[in-house]
């Protein structure tokens, strides 16, 4: 009798164990899921306040990308977004202290779109750094 009531509490322990560790898991990934696409939002957003001309909200929101990148699922797949999120808070800052304008506003803007729809895209990572920096030549 008293062996089948330890298994009975033991299966209990395990099944309400497991449940708790199911509940964790779904927490943990709609966590990441919400982080992911707030980063992908920030993202737009710079976008959108660098065409409406408004660099100090686009920095703003640049920082936003930046602090998340560190976060996001897209950092553990590839390293990049954190150095190109960096990057752009650096040349927005600039572009901002130096009272210097994005002379390619239109391409830059486009290709912030791009990437908030994927965000681990190198190739159009590359192309918005260099586009950037071109308002420094």
């Amino acid at each position: 009798m008293r062996k089948k009531l330890l298994i009975a509490t033991i299966i209990t322990i395990s099944l309400v164990a497991n449940l708790v560790l199911a509940q964790k898991l779904y927490d943990y990934n709609k966590l990441q899921s919400e982080i992911d696409q707030e980063f992908s939002i920030e993202l737009a957003r710079v976008a959108g306040f660098l065409k409406e001309g408004d660099t100090y909200l686009a920095l703003e929101h640049a920082h936003k990308v930046s602090s998340l990148s560190n976060y996001t699922s897209y950092s553990k797949e590839n390293e990049f977004v954190n150095g190109y999120s960096r990057n752009i808070v650096t040349d927005l800052r600039n572009a901002s202290h130096f009272n210097k304008e994005i002379s390619n506003l239109g391409e830059v803007v486009k290709l912030l779109n791009s990437l908030s729809e994927n965000p681990t895209n190198t190739n159009i990572a590359s192309k918005l750094l260099s586009e950037i920096h071109k308002q420094e030549d």
